[in-house]
This record gives structure tokens, sequence and C-alpha cells, in this order.
């Protein structure tokens, strides 16, 4: 499945199953997007590996992300694989 197709079926699991409050949901979409932004500056990137994952964390981290948004943004990234992983 792309990227895109990814993050909405997650979304829509998190607004139906999990019952996330609409803020968190926009939350988490917006660290998604950022997520793929930064991707698409890096090729050689795969969105479902960790040291991906961690890349992109020390990225937010240097752009001055606060540790909430960080912890959030390592929440929401995480949950999307494991959804990947049980689909």
């Amino acid at each position: 499945a792309s990227y895109a197709a990814a993050v909405r079926a997650y979304l829509t699991y998190c607004r139906v199953e999990k019952n996330l409050s609409p803020a968190t949901l926009k939350a988490y979409a917006r660290d998604f997007a950022s997520f793929s932004a930064w991707l698409s500056q890096s090729p050689e990137a795969s969105f479902s590996e960790i040291s991906t994952l961690q890349r992109f964390q020390s990225h937010c981290a240097a752009q001055g992300q606060s540790p909430r948004s960080l912890a959030r943004l390592t929440s929401s990234l995480r949950g999307l694989l494991r959804f990947l992983a049980a689909e």
C-alpha cells in the first residue's frame, strides 16, 4: 500500500476503533504530512524502516520541536507501523 493510503486507513481506524479526539487526529495528520514531506527529500528512505523513523525524529528535534510534540510524533508513527504490521 502507498504511504497516503496507509495513513488514511490508520486515521480512520483511530477515529472509529480507538475513538481518538478530533484534535489528536489533526495532530496525527500533521505528523504524517510532515513525515511525508521529509521522506520526499530522502528518496532512499522507506517509511516502514525504524532507522528512517529515528532519522526523522532527530530531524524534528533539530528543528526545535518540543519534547511533548516529539513524544506524540513517536507515538503516531509507531502506531501507524503497528497498524500496518497487523494488516
